[in-house]
């Protein structure tokens, strides 16, 4: 855990409100310098107690996380920090009055907190859920548009088509003026063979 936020919440402990737990990596989590200020105990005792602890390596390294802090002269010291587990199977041998206090205030603390870690992973999720729908909404867009724009193309090549098929209707059709006999124009049929193309071009050649 960085120094800093162990040592945001450690200076936090002594506001008149105290934050007793803190989202740390995404989880609701205490450390061990706060479990010492609010059961006053001396922090080297609490880390005994975490390390004495009779739990399973698997226990301990899902709810207990090695992390060092800054003390007034500059030190870098040792501390833990811990999930809601770790914290209920730490505290369970600190009794009297005092600790019974302390154990009902951390229980709420963490209901509290966790419940609006719940929230924001809710209020998160639906964003997503609006952002998606929103890319969806563009792309489908972007799928009009491109049908639209293959549409407009696809009219364009027919005009070009029969634009291209008018010309040659016209080339047909129009006459040919040879300059010996400007008064008998020659037409190419509309529909010919090989045979009248030829015969056509036999008439143009004697027309000069």
């Amino acid at each position: 855990m960085p120094n800093q936020l162990v040592s945001a919440c450690v200076s936090t402990t002594a506001a008149i409100s105290p934050v007793l737990v803190a989202v740390i990596g995404g989880q609701a989590k205490t450390t061990s310098l706060i479990v010492a200020e609010k059961f006053r105990k001396r922090h080297n005792t609490v880390l005994r107690a975490i390390k004495n602890l009779d739990c399973s390596p698997e226990f301990t390294q899902r709810n207990f996380a090695l992390s060092e802090y800054t003390d007034s002269t500059g030190r870098n010291l040792p501390a833990f920090e811990m999930t809601r587990d770790g914290f209920t199977f730490l505290v369970t041998g600190f009794t009297g009055k005092e600790a019974a206090h302390w154990k009902e205030a951390y229980i709420d603390a963490f209901n509290r907190m966790e419940a609006e870690l719940h929230r924001l992973s809710a209020l998160v999720q639906a964003q997503e859920l609006e952002r998606i729908k929103l890319s969806a909404l563009l792309q489908a867009k972007e799928v009009e548009r491109f049908k639209l724009s293959t549409l407009v193309q696809a009219q364009e090549v027919k005009r070009i088509k029969l634009t291209n098929e008018d010309l040659t209707k016209a080339i047909r059709h129009a006459p040919i003026i040879s300059p010996s006999h400007p008064s008998r124009p020659l037409h190419l049929p509309i529909r010919y063979t090989r045979g009248d193309k030829k015969q056509f071009l036999v008439k143009v050649i004697n027309c000069f």
